[in-house]
């Protein structure tokens, strides 16, 4: 019996029509990609975003500053007189008496006492005028306090403590600066305020007293320095000349030249190295 030979034609025409299309698939890959374009959400155009040019920094100009010259005056004598002081301390220490004890402490209370500038009107600042040296300090001393010109290129200044009392002085630059710590005296009406005669005279303005607890200065001489501390009724001179230091407290005075050092009774005070 003979197979019918329809479905053999029939196949090979399948195949036929399955290679004649997956020719041009493989073949038209550019065809393909047109197509799948058609169909894609078109992309925004991104513009390259333009980069700022740095503005020019600003030009910065020096502030005026202008240091206090007592402070330069109160650091040339404390450089200046440290070794000294801890060299006569040395040997006062050394000595082992009761004088060389008490000129010991005297020493140290004196050099204390003269800080009181270093630590208050040393640290004011120029003023915005730029003709004097104003502002407000704390920490060892706390208050506010002024320094302007005076007569003959001196300076007069004052400062005031948080806690009421005052220090005040003058200061003439690279030769010397006298100080006193104290408060006004305070002063009465005398029963003229709050009068209810209108005939009554008020009493005459009259500039409140110092009351000075402590008097001090510190002078600049051709050979080196000398300072004057006057509390209590004492006076305490400390003096660097040449290559001997000398200290004198309590009618009792220490000078040691090279490692020599003698004690005995102080002179008499001259108006040169007297407190003011």
């Amino acid at each position: 019996m003979t197979r019918p030979r329809a479905p053999r034609r029939v196949a090979a025409r399948a195949l036929a029509l399955l290679m004649g299309c997956a020719i041009p698939l493989t073949s038209g890959c550019a065809r393909a990609d047109g197509l799948a374009g058609l169909f894609s959400t078109p992309k925004p155009a991104v513009s390259a975003t333009p980069t700022p040019s740095p503005s020019p920094a600003p030009e910065v100009s020096a502030t005026p500053f202008s240091v206090n010259p007592l402070y330069d005056f109160y650091r040339d004598f404390a450089g200046g007189s440290r070794s000294c002081s801890l060299a006569l301390s040395r040997a006062l220490y050394g000595r082992n008496s009761a004088d060389a004890l008490a000129l010991s402490l005297a020493l140290s209370a004196h050099l204390v006492a003269l800080s009181g500038i270093g630590a208050s009107v040393c640290r004011l600042f120029a003023s915005a005028d730029g003709r004097g040296y104003s502002g407000t300090v704390s920490g060892a001393a706390e208050g506010s306090g002024g320094m302007s010109p005076a007569q003959d290129g001196a300076y007069a200044f004052t400062f005031n403590y948080s806690g009421g009392d005052i220090l005040m002085g003058t200061f003439r630059p690279e030769a010397r600066v006298d100080f006193s710590t104290g408060e006004y005296e305070a002063k009465t009406d005398g029963g003229q305020a709050g009068s209810l005669d209108p005939s009554a005279t008020p009493a005459p303005y009259e500039e409140p007293v110092f009351l000075a607890e402590r008097v001090c200065a510190i002078e600049k001489t051709a050979e080196g320095w000398t300072s004057t501390v006057e509390e209590n009724g004492v006076i305490s001179i400390f003096s660097i000349s040449g290559g001997a230091i000398e200290f004198s407290a309590g009618g009792i005075v220490a000078r040691l030249a090279g490692e020599t050092l003698s004690l005995g009774p102080a002179g008499a005070v001259t108006e040169a190295t007297a407190a003011p």
